[in-house]
């Protein structure tokens, strides 16, 4: 009956009633996904093949499924919660690895393709490391974004840095509660012409919002791949005004230095809840304060009777004194059926009378299953133990309970 009075240029009530529903259907996806939802990847923390694209500049939209027992619409990928990431550029001749890990994305660069990569293409592979729920994506050429050495966001009129590649945690401003877009450039390590020292060149780039609440400390820590993690923390200044927060950064990029501004006028009521930033407030320390020594012969282990979001776990390793020149790795092994969740890199931290990297501090932010876990490092000879420690390695395991 449609086709009908469609081909006599006649469209009844009900067909203009149906095609109207259908159009606003279409735009509602398009609106949402500017392209076509690949996936979902489920958490199996496994590397999966991507595709390879031309070089240039793309933005990578994602959405976290719901939990878990989904429904009928609960289970479409063009109804979960999409966000996006980017813009970032695609370099030709180089691989891009995206990890999807505790409702977020990130993006690292290597130079490791397949051998029948295009000229003049990048690559690009995915793992979902959430352990709790699946992922669909898709990546989209950028309207605007990184083009040679500029962008389309504005850039800082007054900016904090250029932040050396030191690691070393720096103090920074306090905010009124609110919310917050991040502006901020990588920038080269020393600047060989007058326009590469130019801010209007940079690349500038925006991360958030950001939700600060009054009486925290909010550490901005650029990374290698370019990215921001922004850890949330109740250690704040004596004379910080009330109902305000305090910000803190460090660069752990060796090859790049950083510059960055907070618009105090982007301040406003949106909130973001974000896991990596809930404060953890169990402990798991098998240290005391008697002398150490390097002879481990045990790994410590840890039983959580429910799963846990873990922040952060520290090693001890004091090495008679000697600290050690550089840090390594810690993972967690299940005892039962073998499963591990890491390996996770370590910054270092000074111990008495500063010896260098006495403390091997791992920024896990994941969350782990109900089990009991041996804890290794991928330096037992200099990890720190002692008779109280039943000459285990000694570490330090801050967490929460997690109900996801």
């Amino acid at each position: 009956m449609i086709l009908k009075s469609v081909s006599s240029g006649k469209i009844p009530d009900l067909g203009i009633l149906i095609l109207i529903i259908l159009a606003l259907f279409i735009i509602g996806i398009v609106s949402a996904v500017p392209c076509s939802p690949q996936g979902p990847i489920e958490p199996t923390g496994i590397k999966e093949a991507g595709t390879f694209y031309q070089a240039g500049s793309y933005i990578l939209h994602y959405a976290r499924s719901s939990p878990k027992p989904l429904g009928p619409e609960e289970s479409r990928p063009s109804n979960w919660d999409w966000q996006q990431y980017g813009p970032f550029q695609m370099s030709p001749g180089s691989s891009y690895h995206i990890v999807f890990s505790s409702g977020g994305a990130s993006v690292s660069q290597s130079s490791i393709v397949p051998e029948n990569l295009p000229s003049g293409s990048a690559y690009t592979s995915f793992t979902n490391n959430d352990r709790e729920r699946a992922y669909a994506y898709c990546i989209s050429k950028s309207p605007s974004g990184p083009s040679g050495s500029s962008s389309s966001v504005s850039p800082c009129r007054d900016y904090w840095g250029p932040i050396e590649p030191n690691q070393v945690l720096e103090p920074g401003s306090h905010y009124p509660t609110g919310s917050y877009l991040i502006t901020y450039a990588q920038v080269d390590r020393y600047f060989t012409t007058s326009e590469s020292g130019q801010p209007a060149n940079w690349n500038w780039q925006q991360y958030g919002p950001v939700q600060f609440d009054a009486g925290y400390c909010y550490n901005l820590e650029f990374q290698e791949s370019g990215a921001i993690t922004i850890r949330k923390d109740t250690r704040i200044p004596d004379d910080l005004p009330a109902n305000e927060a305090y910000t803190t950064y460090s660069n752990y990029d060796k090859k790049h230095r950083y510059v960055f501004c907070i618009p105090t006028g982007s301040g406003g009521s949106t909130s973001t809840s974000d896991s990596s930033s809930t404060e953890c407030n169990e402990k798991f320390d098998n240290g005391n304060l008697g002398a150490v020594e390097n002879k481990v012969t045990c790994r410590p282990q840890v039983t959580f009777s429910s799963s846990v979001y873990i922040c952060k776990i520290t090693n001890y390793h004091w090495n008679y004194g000697k600290g050690t020149s550089q840090t390594g790795e810690i993972m967690l092994r299940n005892v039962n059926d073998g499963m591990t969740y890491g390996p996770w890199k370590t910054t270092g931290g000074p111990g008495q009378c500063g010896v260098p990297n006495a403390y091997w501090v791992a920024h896990v932010d994941e969350v782990v299953r109900a089990g009991t876990y041996l804890v290794e490092d991928t330096d037992e000879k200099t990890w720190s133990t002692n008779a109280k420690s039943n000459y285990c390695g000694q570490t330090q395991i801050l967490y929460r309970l997690y109900s996801g």
